[in-house]
């Protein structure tokens, strides 16, 4: 049996005291209020939206567990109270604190055994709840309460929506999930750590994600959702589903348990991504600290992580993210603004990071003003509205999505069709989303008239900004858990380490890869705790010790003097590499005594072998004995790996000399000619010797001949 009744609202609370304390003095005195133990009530479902028709009604169900005792005499009485006209009025009538009653229904309900769990079914009118009007448009707290012979054991809040008869139009609607493993720390290369073995445990949060994802694609109701997703996530998934190794080394193949949920994952996201009307976001791969980087002068860093994330997400969904829109992890300052503005063309950002928040009505799409004068666009969601899907107070699905129904509802007849309203709705979906949130969320989304489901990019193309120019407040507590100084700068000398580590391995070497995701995942948010910093900073030293290895491992092997025997000739050096890779050097000679062809030559070392190349080379000053300097490099020349002199003879005569020793032969020659000419015996004198001596002195020839007469 149904007795309605019908109190004016001044003295609805009065009259409803007098009915129940009647009732109450009506049982039996001698029953022992302390041995009633409260009912627990839940709601299973419930449709209470109403348009103001006279066949509009209240459908529910009601999940009833008795308890360890049987429960008799029991009655419902469901309650209308006072219209809210603001979210704070709504959160607090949730919570028990109504203002008053409007109307109430009082259903008699069949006893219950003990420890019965039954399912209670309720339909009422809205006649019966004086909601036959649609000039009663508004959203009423709507209880649920379950009396034992005039004791309430059991209650359960909720809200009914009246929609007005000229409604206004639809607000355009968007949820963001963000699917990221923000607490856990990454792989280590592909051993399987114990915070992603808990993720894709049966219960973990990535599993039931899983779940929710599939629920979603399957009935179809995924309008207007945006995955925010980090790539490092999906990377370890991708490398957990290819088979990885545990800490002690025994290695798991594809067909492991883990793997198989891992693929699913991922498997879920891509196909979800393949309907049109769910689109993704990329976040800054870690997801990086990237404030922290901005302030410890790797800003550049900070790009390349925005970059990879984006990268990730495109391959390992096989759609790309909406790349103008840019979700932090943790917030913005000025300086991250000002140098990730040209990356991006709107920032998504929880309300908690701005100083001067928005009107009454929250308004998703607002200005920020940059230093330079400059204006970037802030997406804000809407913080009461994202807080219903991650409530902890586990109320169930039914009364978690009516809250939202009730709760929207009032942002929309609010806006009055205001070209800046919107809904925008953000939530974690690793841990604060319960399971089966997700699918409820979006099902109620694309069932209520007044919100218009899209993707996050039309919402924002859609949406007037407001006028309101807002600023920013990163908080302390964002600040103090930063990645500190000496971390950043430690990471910033991995990241130099790592030019020459991939400038040195050859295309084909995966080490300089498995480095470089490693320093990727060394920003991530979990390294700021003081637990997972060292295994940070081991990440990092790692990659310095590689280079360090790497360089450690060339040498130059020491050889006698080089002896040439004429002005040109070539130069053997040859180089060790001991390390179990092939290494790509950059060789460079010098020396003042010769000159090269070619002075610098690149070439590959094999690994564990010994490799001889040969410099031509020219004696500037032949005859002596020159050093070579002999300097290896990586490919990019910013790192020496090692340096060695090597002597080098020519035994070539220099030119000049040569000249001079020549010409000297040839004047001793002549002279040593002509001197023996002269040597000759008198009596062997020529004729022309003769006639010579006798007209140089005619006057002794005469007095000699006179006397001898």
């Amino acid at each position: 049996m149904t007795v309605r009744t019908r109190w004016p609202a001044s003295t609805a609370v009065i009259a409803l005291v007098a009915v129940l304390l009647g009732v109450a003095l009506l049982g039996s005195p001698a029953q022992a209020q302390d041995d009633v133990v409260d009912v627990d009530m839940a709601l299973a479902s419930i449709d209470a939206v109403f348009t103001g028709g006279a066949d509009d009604r209240l459908d529910a169900v009601l999940e009833i567990d008795s308890g360890p005792d049987a429960r008799e005499d029991l009655r419902l009485v469901t309650t209308v109270h006072t219209r809210v006209d603001d979210p704070s009025e709504l959160d607090a009538a949730l919570l028990g604190d109504t203002s008053g009653v409007y109307a109430s229904v009082s259903t008699e309900v069949q006893d219950l055994a003990a420890g019965e769990l039954r399912l209670e079914s309720i339909r009422v009118t809205t006649e019966d709840l004086e909601l036959d009007d649609p000039d009663l448009a508004g959203v009423y707290p709507l209880e649920f309460r379950l009396f034992q012979r005039g004791d309430a054991v059991g209650s359960v809040t909720t809200a009914a929506v009246v929609v007005p008869e000229d409604p206004p139009d639809p607000l355009p609607t968007s949820l963001v999930v963000r699917v990221a493993a923000d607490d856990t720390v990454p792989l280590t290369g592909d051993v399987l750590t114990g915070d992603m073995a808990a993720l894709l445990a049966p219960d973990g949060a990535l599993v039931d994600l899983a779940r929710d994802l599939d629920g979603t694609y399957a009935d179809g109701s995924a309008a207007g959702l945006t995955l925010a997703l980090d790539g490092r996530t999906l990377s370890d998934l991708a490398t957990i589903a290819d088979g990885y190794a545990l800490p002690d080394g025994q290695l798991r193949d594809p067909g492991d348990r883990r793997a198989r949920r891992a693929r699913t994952i991922l498997d879920r996201l891509a196909e979800l991504l393949r309907r049109p009307d769910v689109s993704s976001l990329s976040l800054p791969y870690g997801p990086a600290d990237i404030v922290a980087l901005v302030r410890g002068g790797e800003a550049d860093e900070a790009v390349r992580l925005l970059d990879t994330g984006r990268q990730a997400v495109r391959q390992l969904t096989g759609r790309a993210p909406l790349d103008d829109i840019l979700v932090p992890p943790d917030g913005l300052d000025a300086d991250t603004v000002a140098a990730l503005g040209a990356t991006t063309d709107a920032f998504l950002l929880e309300e908690r990071y701005l100083a001067l928040a928005g009107a009454d009505m929250p308004q998703p799409l607002r200005r920020l003003r940059t230093a330079d004068g400059g204006e970037v666009r802030m997406l804000v969601a809407d913080e009461s509205l994202s807080a219903v899907l991650g409530d902890p107070r586990d109320e169930g699905l039914a009364a978690t999505t009516q809250r939202l129904t009730a709760a929207t509802a009032l942002r929309w007849l609010s806006a009055d069709g205001a070209d800046e309203a919107a809904v925008l709705l953000q939530v974690d979906g690793l841990g604060a989303l319960p399971d089966g949130m997700l699918t409820a969320a979006t099902d109620t989304i694309g069932a209520l008239d007044w919100l218009r489901p899209m993707s996050l990019g039309t919402l924002a193309d859609v949406v007037d900004p407001s006028d309101r120019v807002i600023r920013l407040a990163y908080p302390p507590s964002s600040r103090a858990a930063e990645l500190d100084e000496e971390y950043v700068e430690a990471l910033g000398a991995a990241r130099s380490a790592l030019v020459p580590i991939r400038a040195l391995l050859p295309d084909s070497d995966t080490l300089a890869t498995t480095f470089g995701r490693s320093l990727l995942a060394a920003a991530a948010l979990p390294y700021r705790s003081l637990d997972e910093r060292a295994a940070g900073l081991a990440r990092i030293e790692d990659t310095i010790g590689a280079l360090e290895g790497l360089a450690g491992a060339v040498s130059v092997v020491e050889a006698p003097p080089v002896t040439l025997t004429s002005t040109t000739g070539e130069i053997p050096i040859s180089l060790v590499n001991e390390a179990d890779q092939a290494l790509d050097v950059r060789v460079r000679v010098g020396s003042t005594g010769f000159e090269f062809d070619e002075p610098i030559t690149q070439l590959t070392l094999p690994p564990n072998a010994t490799q001889t190349l040969t410099f031509r080379a020219t004696a500037l000053n032949p005859g002596g004995l020159s050093g070579v300097g002999v300097a290896v490099e990586d490919p990019t020349g910013r790192v020496l790996l090692v340096s060695s002199t090597i002597a080098v003879r020519s035994t070539a005569f220099p030119v000049v000399a040569l000249v001079a020793t020549i010409g000297a032969a040839l004047f001793l020659a002549v002279w040593g000619l002509r001197q023996t000419r002269r040597r000759r015996v008198p009596g062997e004198a020529t004729g022309d010797q003769h006639s010579d001596e006798q007209a140089a002195d005619p006057i002794g020839g005469s007095g000699r001949h006179g006397v001898g007469g």
